[in-house]
């Protein structure tokens, strides 16, 4: 090079993207394509502030954040994206907790979000990225109608640059902990082109001896009981998955996804305890075995650069075996010893598909519509083959409806208001019910600047119960405890009202917020004694429910790392409460630093407590407390050592209490000790000269999978 003047030879003929990057310029970014030799001119603009309708850059592209209706877009920095691991990248954006151990992705609320490429509802997921290809990571913190039926709470868009030339990629990665405990073994792969791709997923892991000690003590109106127990529980599975993704054009989109995961786990328990003055023992053990398979198919058609269609059909099959065997022993002096045998299996099967049809027009520079419909159905079948014998089985049919609009008012304020009808036609045992039950979403943001923004929001929401709040089975052991459902629940009602205040300037991140929550009928824990003085552990409506809660987090990025504090108070109050416990708080510091080729993270997140309508949980130490260090031995292959835990084994005491009875129970969660695991993960990643052929490895994959 010379004189700002550069040749390169032996380029094959096709579309190369061509980029400029130098110190004090800003980044130039082209496609172009090659057929004969070309001259390309380019010229380099001198870095600037630069004022745009919605942002204010400022050098670094890491200190620009876009607030948008539903959230904040984010930038990645040039030393992010010349990273070989997406989750290292996207440790850089201050809204996400990211673990690269775990390729996990979280909100600074510990919420998991959707993830979407380039706004595809289908897709390969993170590991698969390339960094370098990154151009914006979309947040979408109040996730518009069309995903509020599925209950998604966040949303995150990772917008990538589309593939140029044919490419390979696969993923090594295997995890234990010492003492053995759980471990994991995952291998990935995708192999494409422009136009095809397939990508492949499959995993082992496994849990050993995960340890649990419990101590109870109950009084009633007429006994008292009071037992210690210690269970092991063991178990292992494996999942494979195959996605097909196809752009046959600039316009359109196909993907075809296989899923298949089974599980298999064992609990074996012992106990010792008094009913009044008698003595007793038992031994309990359980096995479950589950298969989930799913296949599902999506398309998207882009009229234009500002008209989507999308399409998804999915399937979902489910098959669960339970066993549950218990043996008490009872010791009384008139009587001697005598055993009280209980046996309970249980053949289960679910399922369950949808049909989404979606439509969106960005009509103007801050203007967009869209609406569209949503099926889903769910049968369920649960079925007791040991005496007594039952059967039960629920249907769930549901029909929503939605459209959206949103628009800018004074280049300050966004409007977003929606509107939807959900269908539910339910049939759960002997009941029947058909509900039509609105949905509503008014999001206001108001943007004064470029560093200050404020949402409000109104949100009003339905959801019908579970399969495990319905079932009328009897699910323990236990003779003098039954744990059963409610096949007379009726949907949840719940209105939703937050406030939150957002500064983003250069390396900070600060919000602030506050909400109120009520929900009606509310889906709800409740016990009771029956005629034979046993405790009945079931779910209910309860009348209402209220929620506040105010927090604020407050992140901060250095040259190599970043500092994160959440923390905030939240109480709960429903009506007819049987005790006087509301106020709840927590705390979740977390930082990362990298030094050279290690990695240093820490995380620690501590909840003081629980609170239920008739008991309230006490936690005395975090639920999550990790400080781990990676060590980069290539850019494509790091070794890893978490110290878990290092706050002190896991402890809880929950006290329950209603007119009937009294109840507290002291748990141990042996397994949630300080203990270190060992992680190494190695990817490699091609991009190749020469196209792939990649039709008849898709053949002669697609023939040996049913999707």
């Amino acid at each position: 090079m010379d004189c700002g003047c550069a040749f390169i030879g032996g380029v094959v003929n096709g579309k190369y993207t061509v980029e400029v990057d130098a110190f004090g310029y800003e980044l130039y970014r082209d496609t172009v394509t090659i057929s004969a030799f070309k001259v390309l001119d380019v010229y380099l603009k001198p870095q600037k502030a630069i004022a745009l309708k919605e942002i204010s850059v400022e050098g670094s592209r890491s200190d620009v954040v876009t607030r948008t209706a539903y959230g904040h877009v984010f930038y990645l920095s040039e030393k992010a994206r010349k990273l070989k691991n997406p989750f290292y990248a996207l440790m850089e954006v201050p809204a996400l907790e990211v673990n690269p151990s775990t390729s996990s992705v979280k909100t600074l609320n510990g919420k998991t979000p959707l993830i979407l490429v380039n706004g595809n509802r289908v897709n390969t997921g993170i590991n698969p990225i390339d960094p370098a290809e990154i151009e914006s990571v979309e947040l979408i913190t109040d996730p518009p109608a069309r995903y509020i039926n599925e209950g998604v709470t966040a949303i995150l868009n990772i917008k990538v640059r589309k593939k140029e030339s044919p490419y390979v990629w696969y993923e090594l990665s295997t995890r234990h902990e010492l003492p053995l405990y759980y471990g994991f073994g995952v291998g990935y792969f995708e192999i494409g082109n422009p136009k095809y791709s397939l990508y492949g997923r499959t995993s082992l892991d496994y849990q050993y001896n995960q340890d649990f000690a419990k101590s109870v003590y109950r009084e009633f109106s007429d006994y008292t009981q009071h037992y210690n127990s210690t269970s092991r529980g063991n178990s292992r599975g494996w999942l494979g998955e195959l996605l097909l993704k196809a752009n046959p054009s600039e316009k359109d989109y196909f993907a075809v996804q296989g899923y298949t995961k089974s599980t298999l786990s064992k609990v074996r328990g012992s106990g010792l305890g008094l009913i009044d003055d008698v003595p007793y023992d038992f031994d309990s053990k359980s096995r479950t075995r589950s298969v989930i398979a799913t296949a599902s198919a999506y398309y998207k058609h882009a009229f234009s650069d500002k008209k989507e269609f999308e399409a998804r059909l999915a399937y979902n099959y489910n098959k669960n075996n339970f066993d549950n065997d218990r043996t008490d022993t009872y010791s009384t002096e008139e009587d001697g010893s005598f055993d009280d045998m209980y046996m309970q299996q249980m053949r289960n099967m679910r399922h369950s598909g949808q049909l989404q049809l979606d439509f969106n027009h960005i009509y103007s520079y801050y203007g967009s519509y869209g609406f569209g419909a949503h099926t889903s159905m769910t049968f369920d079948r649960l079925h007791q083959i040991t005496d007594p014998a039952s059967l039960y089985r629920n249907r769930n049919i549901s029909q929503y409806v939605y459209a959206q609009w949103g628009t800018k008012l004074w280049k300050k304020l966004w409007v977003t208001p929606s509107v939807g009808l959900n269908a539910m036609w339910l049939k759960q045992g002997d009941f029947s019910k058909n509900y039509f039950l609105p949905r509503i979403i008014m999001d206001l943001v108001w943007q004064p600047n470029d560093a200050h923004s404020v949402s409000l929001k109104y949100q009003l929401t339905n959801d019908a119960a579970s399969i495990r709040q319905l079932n009328p089975i009897n699910t323990s052991a236990d003779p003098l405890y039954k744990v059963i459902g409610n096949p007379r629940l009726k949907p949840q009602t719940m209105h939703y009202v937050p406030l939150v205040y957002s500064f983003t300037k250069k390396k900070w991140f600060i919000q602030a917020q506050v909400y109120y929550k009520r929900i009606n009928n509310m889906l709800s824990a409740e016990s009771y004694v029956d005629d034979n003085g046993v405790l009945v552990s079931t779910y209910g409506n309860a009348e209402h429910f209220s929620q506040v809660l105010a927090s604020a987090s407050a992140n901060y990025r250095i040259k190599n790392g970043r500092f994160t504090l959440t923390a905030g108070w939240y109480a709960n109050y429903f009506k007819d409460q049987t005790h006087g416990k509301h106020n709840m708080f927590f705390i979740n510091p977390s930082f990362n630093l990298t030094v050279k080729k290690f990695l240093f993270l820490l995380n620690l997140y501590y909840q003081t407590a629980d609170i239920q309508k008739i008991s309230y949980d006490k936690f005395f130490k975090p639920w999550g407390a990790n400080f781990q260090i990676n060590y980069n031995i290539t850019d494509n292959f790091y070794v890893g050592l978490c110290m878990q835990n290092f706050t002190g084994t896991y402890r809880t005491r929950t006290i329950t209490s209603t007119d009937a009875f009294y109840e507290v129970m002291d748990t141990k969660n042996k397994y949630m000790s300080p203990r270190p695991f060992i992680i190494l993960r190695y990817s490699f990643r091609k991009n190749a000269k020469r196209k792939i052929r990649l039709e008849k490895v898709l053949n002669s994959t697609e023939e040996g999978i049913k999707l």
